[in-house]
């Protein structure tokens, strides 16, 4: 399908300087004073210089152009055609070419519309004959901007402004009819080329073009990473408000300067201009949209329609990390879905993976939903009991996959229940203790009733659907995958987000244990209360030697050997299996009915400060990792690690064995890694490397000895 461009130039005098060299170097003639009225009324010298071009261009191409081009916006326009493929294959054509002129005047001739008109003139008689990119129903037009007097300031400010205004809007009508856009700013005055060149840069999905006259070459201007200071528009915001158009002259003068350029002096009052509306538009547009949205990922839809659907969700998804239930852990907002649109789609490139847009719907989905269940407040048990799951945290964690998959078929975020449900499911598979394939169900160690079937049995019965169409259950176990590795990945400092707020997060977190001790101590004068063996007495007292033990371990971690972290570990899974222990019995009936509340109110207190206390230790081990990344390793995917220089290596082999033999390995346990889902589809991850040395982290050899054997 061949795809349609539009082309934006602005158009300088260039053809005028060429046609008077032509005349003296090739007619041996000097007419300075007749130069503009033999363009704009053609003579047969200027008739003679412009088919000399367009007679050799349909003759011989640029192969062998030796001669001068008629201008430099002619010569840039045609090396671009000659030097982008697509137009020689026939995959694009030039629907449109907008040329930009001056207004400027000299000897009473309108010398800007002059050389437009002719630009416009020459394309018309070679676009009949020359077939690569344009042709006969190429649209050329022109247009002015309010540039007079370059020499003067405030005239020069208001050809600028007036000349971004009218490429915006070029640009944004072209979006609209999904035609691609060049920026051409080969032509026009010097002067304007850094402007013009940065609004190349600013503008997301241009491609920017300069021409060199003398070299006969062109280069493609590289987009780069820049954008509008928003942060100057955020401390004006009301004057980038659509209410805010006229302001007085005291406001304008207490006004940045880079402010001010978008007012215009009118009698005693100052008036937004053409450019200070677009840049109003642009923040208003913009200013809740700081943030990245996964584009690389969005661009890889064939289906426009599916993007846009997806596309709705995301201003509404980046908030869902309102209500989390447990805002104590390392970073699980917007910004971890965005690492993980960003893995994904290093993983989808580096491994050539070809997936149905369908896929990469869900995809997509999941990655921003995976994590929904952090907000649930409740959860309904097999035997229909509601459990107030939010106050026990390490409930809310450890089932969140669960609670997940239950929102989100309850919720219907997509509005077609189909579609969400087939997210749901992907979603509830995304933690690594879930089977993929085989028979065997996944059962809660305490809450028995608590089961899942692996993904692929529950395949055989159910089809997953988006918008009404099938996706192939291989697709469906392959999309799990990824999202359950790349989800391990996200091991890194982003996810402490930045010391400051580390800081202030622990220090929140201390003050919140502080308060939930002090609350128990007034809770237990009922615990007399609770017949048979007071268990809360003994959990208590044990929580307690636990937090005195492992006291600010942001000091000692570096000094605790790897057997100590471990046995830290240890006990603290010990201590919240007896806390839930005591919560299934509070359900199960097994303490009185009557004094049920108060049993599970302490549990879930004692809960709270163990799961608080242990997040600790995550930020440690997040935070010593500065960037997480993938690249092409030998016959695979490699996954690397960028240690921080302070951080322990247990600590970061520990990292990446967990990377390794839990995520992709499913630690030894074909049916619940993503390997078998992998190997289908030929993606092998060759292992976990440093990616400052470059040295294999895992599995080395000793360790896939004792592993594999």
């Amino acid at each position: 399908m061949t795809k349609k461009m539009i082309i934006l130039t602005t158009v300088g005098t260039s053809i005028k300087d060429n046609f008077e060299e032509y005349l003296i170097n090739r007619k041996n003639k000097l007419i300075r004073k007749q130069i503009w009225s033999s363009i704009k009324n053609p003579t047969k010298d200027y008739n003679e210089f412009i088919n000399e071009f367009v007679n050799n261009l349909i003759k011989n191409g640029l192969r062998d152009f030796s001669k001068r081009f008629p201008s430099a916006e002619i010569q840039s326009l045609w090396l671009f055609f000659e030097k982008t493929e697509e137009f020689h294959d026939r995959k694009w054509n030039v629907d449109k070419i907008v040329l930009y002129h001056t207004k400027t005047k000299k000897d009473g001739f309108k010398t800007g519309e002059i050389c437009a008109n002719a630009v416009k003139e020459i394309i018309g008689k070679a676009k009949e004959k020359y077939k690569k990119g344009i042709n006969e129903s190429t649209e050329v037009t022109i247009e002015d901007f309010k540039l007079k007097d370059i020499s003067k300031t405030a005239d020069f400010k208001t050809g600028i402004l007036d000349l971004f205004n009218k490429v915006h809007k070029q640009i944004e009508d072209a979006r609209k009819d999904s035609k691609y856009v060049v920026l051409n700013i080969t032509g026009g005055y010097k002067s304007l080329i850094p402007f013009t060149s940065l609004f190349g840069f600013l503008k997301r999905g241009i491609k920017t073009i300069y021409g060199f006259e003398e070299a006969k070459d062109i280069i493609f201007i590289p987009s780069l990473p820049l954008n509008w200071d928003y942060r100057t528009m955020d401390e004006f915001g009301v004057i980038f408000k659509e209410l805010t158009k006229e302001i007085d002259s005291k406001t304008y003068s207490i006004l940045y300067p880079k402010v001010q350029v978008f007012f215009d002096k009118i009698n005693t009052r100052y008036t937004r201009n053409a450019f200070g509306d677009l840049i109003s538009e642009v923040y208003e547009k913009e200013r809740y949209r700081r943030y990245g949205y996964g584009a690389p990922l969005l661009e890889k839809f064939k289906n426009k329609v599916l993007r846009k659907k997806l596309e709705k969700r995301l201003n509404e998804w980046e908030y869902l990390w309102i209500g989390d239930q447990i805002p104590e852990t390392v970073e699980h907002t917007r910004n971890h879905s965005l690492r993980l649109l960003e893995l994904a789609y290093y993983f989808l490139e580096l491994t050539d993976l070809s997936i149905s847009d369908e896929a990469l719907f869900l995809l997509i989905s999941s990655i921003w939903l995976h994590d929904i269940g952090h907000s649930a407040l409740t959860y309904k048990l097999p035997n229909g009991y509601e459990l107030r799951v939010a106050e026990f945290p390490s409930l809310v964690r450890g089932w969140h996959n669960l609670l997940s998959y239950e929102r989100i078929k309850n919720k219907n975020p997509l509005n077609d229940q189909e579609t969400s449900n087939s997210i749901a499911l992907i979603c509830r598979y995304h933690r690594n203790r879930m089977f993929l394939y085989g028979n065997e169900p996944w059962q809660d160690k305490i809450f028995k009733g608590i089961s899942v079937e692996p993904l692929e049995k529950v395949l055989n019965s159910k089809e997953a659907k988006v918008y009404k169409k099938y996706v192939d259950r291989n697709e469906i176990l392959l999309i799990a995958s990824i999202l359950r590795f790349i989800d391990g990945c996200d091991v890194q400092s982003d996810r402490v987000v930045t010391p400051e707020y580390r800081d202030l997060r622990e220090k929140r977190t201390k003050e919140e244990i502080d308060y939930y001790l002090i609350f128990l101590e007034k809770r237990k004068e009922l615990w007399d209360l609770l017949s048979g063996p007071n268990e809360l007495n003994f959990l208590y007292h044990k929580v307690k030697e636990f937090l005195n033990k492992y006291q600010n371990l942001k000091d000692t971690w570096t000094r605790m050997s790897k057997a100590e972290k471990t046995e830290m570990e240890n006990k603290h899974e010990e201590l919240q299996k007896e806390i839930k222990q005591e919560l299934k019995a509070c359900i199960d009936n097994r303490i009185d009915k009557s004094k049920r509340e108060i049993a599970q109110h302490s549990l879930g207190l004692l809960d709270r400060i163990l799961f608080k206390k242990i997040q600790e230790a995550h930020f440690i081990k997040n935070s010593g990792i500065k960037v997480v990344y993938f690249r092409k390793h030998m016959e695979g995917l490699g996954v690397y690690l960028v240690p921080d220089k302070d951080a322990p290596n247990e600590d970061i082999e520990k990292t990446a064995e967990e990377i390794y033999w839990k995520e992709y390995k499913g630690e030894g346990n074909k049916t619940k890694s993503a390997e078998k889902s992998f190997e289908k589809a030929n993606i092998k991850i060759t292992g976990v490397y440093n990616g400052t040395t470059g040295g294999k982290i895992y599995p080395v050899k000793e360790i896939l000895e004792v592993k594999y054997g």
